[in-house]
């Protein structure tokens, strides 16, 4: 039981690791959006 929840915790943290790079490659793209995406969702 607790393996498994390690395993899944572990697996979040991978997501995560997945996921920050994207963001940073978005933002390098786009320079002159520097701001967060919660203030970008907004003009949505």
């Amino acid at each position: 039981m607790s393996s498994e929840r390690i395993t899944f915790q572990f697996k979040c943290l991978m997501l995560q690791f997945d996921v920050v790079p994207g963001t940073i490659i978005s933002f390098s793209l786009i320079p002159q959006h520097p701001q967060p995406f919660s203030d970008g969702l907004d003009g949505f």
